[in-house]
């Protein structure tokens, strides 16, 4: 992609120029905050399901979080970031795992949600640019980001599809039948 296109991504963090690899470090920690964050904000709407469908849609949700988030954890813990960062690996992840709701990297995932609806909305929006976003880190230079986003993709439009029928569901006024 741009002035490297066609060159051979890097496998390793020191092969990338400097500046790259620390935005690429940044990125990946940001990654993994908003996977976890968003499990955080999910959470604290599960008792509101209204519907059995809806709680297990929610659990759903979380659970493709948290495999995204390994991902992410996963590319942090199986590299030598030490060319970059004087931060041990152990220590970044142990950063991620203690943000809670308003600490998170991105503004987005330092919301705490009011409704159920408030997940809807997440999934219809928030989720649904996370699939752009992903599907352009897939020409990452860094080859093990690259190739962490194809699974992280069908996760993402499996809410999508869950979120169309849970919205079906929540704004359908009470006792005006079936859509």
């Amino acid at each position: 992609m741009g002035d490297h296109r066609g060159e051979r991504k890097a496998l390793v963090p020191k092969e990338l120029p400097p500046e790259a690899a620390q935005h690429l470090l940044m990125q990946i920690k940001a990654q993994a905050s908003t996977e976890f964050g968003s499990i955080q904000q999910h959470q604290g709407t599960l008792a509101r399901a209204q519907e059995p469908q809806d709680h297990a849609w929610a659990l759903r949700v979380m659970a493709e979080e948290l495999r995204h988030g390994y991902q992410m954890v996963h590319l942090l813990t199986s590299a030598d970031w030490s060319p970059v960062t004087d931060t041990k690996a152990a220590d970044m992840v142990e950063e991620i795992l203690s943000m809670q709701t308003g600490s998170h990297v991105l503004a987005a995932f330092n919301l705490e949600y009011d409704s159920f609806g408030d997940s809807i909305a997440f999934a219809a929006f928030i989720d649904r640019v996370g699939k752009y976003q992903l599907t352009m880190q897939k020409v990452n230079a860094y080859a093990p980001m690259a190739a962490s986003m194809p699974p992280m993709l069908p996760g993402s439009r499996d809410v999508r599809r869950r979120t169309r029928r849970a919205d079906e569901r929540e704004v359908r006024p009470q006792g005006h039948g079936q859509p």
